[in-house]
Formats: structure tokens, C-alpha cells, sequence
């Protein structure tokens, strides 16, 4: 493509091209610097540009990789509060200990099927196939029974009792 052609054709496209940097990666400044590193490519590959049938799609797609290629560089924004952190309040063994013993008395309390298929699940690390087979279920069946015994056992609080 020569530089005409390239003029006329690509350098309109930069408000488009802008627009999209922008939305995508919510800062002007750094959109206005993919658009550009995007038409210096362009430039730079402008020779191969003749084969495109729709140039402004390759375009805009060309942008798109690079602001996501951009995002994906990025680091966590949100400071950590180490402080905050540090203070905590985390369960004493005691807890931990009645949380256990609430959850074992409860599991005793399921029905025979949610316990086997939580104890192969969970404790003997089975697949959800090896259990199914094993306890002559359907994979659906298999994914309500399990679903049914988490619900019984999810949120336990052993002062609630």
C-alpha cells in the first residue's frame, strides 16, 4: 500500500480506533498510545495491507490484541492492607474442633447415597464418573445427590445447635 492510499485509507480510522482503545482500557493516555503503536504496525506492515479485504476490521481487531495484550500486563490496582490483614481474627482450635464434630454428626444424619457419594467425592478423591459407577447412579443423579449433601452440611454453626 503506498502512502497515499495509506493516508487515505488508515489514518481515518484513528477516532474509531481511539474510541475502542479508550473503552477497552478506560484510560485516555494509554489508549492514545496503543492507537498509535497500532498505526505504526500498520505502517510498518503496510506492503502486505493490499491482500486485506476489509481494512478497517483488521484494524480494529489489531487494536482489540493489542489493548487485551495490554490489560493482561496490568497489576492488581487495589492495595492490600497489610495491617488490616495482619488483625484478623481467625477460628481457635477449639472451634475448629466443634465445626469438625458438627459436620461429622451431620453427615451421620444424611442419607446413606449423599454420605457414600460425599465420602467418595471428597474424602477418597474419586472422579464423578468412578462414583456413579460405583453407586449405580447417572451423572445427573449423581450431581443432585451431591448437591442435595452439600446443602445439608454448607453454613454449619455448632452454636446455632
Amino acid at each position: 500500500m503506498e502512502t497515499k492510499k495509506f493516508k487515505r485509507h488508515i489514518l481515518p480510522l484513528q477516532p474509531a480506533l481511539q474510541q475502542m482503545a479508550e473503552r477497552l482500557l478506560a484510560n485516555s493516555s494509554e489508549a492514545e498510545d496503543a492507537v498509535q503503536e497500532t498505526v505504526v504496525r500498520l505502517w510498518e506492515m503496510r506492503d502486505r495491507l493490499d491482500e486485506v479485504k476489509n481494512i478497517e476490521g483488521y484494524c480494529l481487531t489489531m487494536l482489540k490484541r493489542h489493548c487485551i495484550d495490554l490489560l493482561r500486563q496490568r497489576k492488581p490496582t487495589v492495595p492490600l492492607d497489610e495491617a488490616a490483614l495482619m488483625c484478623t481474627e481467625t477460628e481457635s482450635a477449639a472451634q475448629i474442633e466443634e465445626r469438625y464434630r458438627a459436620v461429622k454428626e451431620r453427615m451421620r444424619q444424611l442419607p446413606t447415597r449423599q454420605r457414600k457419594a460425599l465420602q467418595l467425592k471428597y474424602v477418597e478423591r474419586k472422579d464423578n464418573h468412578e462414583i456413579a459407577k460405583m453407586l449405580h447412579m447417572s451423572m445427573n443423579h449423581l450431581y443432585v445427590t451431591l448437591s442435595r449433601a452439600c446443602h445439608a452440611l454448607r453454613n454449619i454453626n455448632p452454636e446455632n445447635e
